[in-house]
């Protein structure tokens, strides 16, 4: 890793899903492919309504990022070790109970992580701040944009590599449809703000 944020993390478990079940392995389906297909699935549905949970795993993951990078930097392992354990716990509970952080690591780390995994790291660097700050800003329909949208898209990138036919418009067409699918019953089955503490 060669930059600070959870964008690389999640970009990186993409990238390695897309690796493990690229169209070039007919009907391969490693675990990685499983894993980050299930969890788009699950944010594109349920990501409004699952927010405090999915931030609380985002900020960890934030932690375990930068937490690695700073001990490998100083080329210390244990140091590494240490800062990504203190670092998740921290993060975790900070995005759990401060509604504003949640939401803008939620809301920059997804496109981010799709940012990433299309056009690098300067790109999604750029995409996690000024994705962060419209969902502090926009709130409700934001978040379920931002769970939706990206999620859904990724989904149906994982799916058709996985499947082994298709390619990128098959991909585009499978991830719009669960986008909009994802973003339509979001908006009519979730209330004013996500369940969790209080602001």
């Amino acid at each position: 890793m060669d930059w600070t944020s959870m964008v690389e993390w999640m970009g990186g478990l993409l990238a390695s899903a897309r690796e493990s079940t690229g169209t070039e392995l007919p009907g391969g389906a490693g675990l990685a492919g499983v894993a980050v297909l299930l969890v788009n699935l699950v944010n594109c549905f349920f990501g409004y309504r699952l927010f405090r949970f999915m931030v609380a795993v985002t900020g960890a993951m934030t932690g375990l990022a930068v937490g690695a990078v700073v001990g490998l930097a100083l080329d210390n392992h244990g140091l590494a070790l240490g800062l990504m354990a203190l670092l998740a716990v921290a993060l975790a509970v900070a995005a759990f109970r401060i509604y504003q952080i949640g939401v803008f690591l939620f809301c920059g780390a997804i496109p981010a992580a799709l940012a990433y995994f299309l056009w690098g790291g300067l790109v999604a660097l750029i995409v996690f701040v000024v994705m962060g700050v419209c969902g502090v800003i926009f709130s409700r329909p934001y978040l379920i944009a931002v769970s939706a949208i990206p999620s859904g898209l990724a989904a149906g990138s994982v799916a058709v590599a996985m499947a082994g036919v298709g390619g990128t418009v098959a991909a585009f067409a499978l991830g719009a449809a669960l986008a909009a699918l994802g973003f339509a019953v979001q908006g009519k089955s979730t209330g004013k703000r996500p369940e969790g503490p209080a602001e």
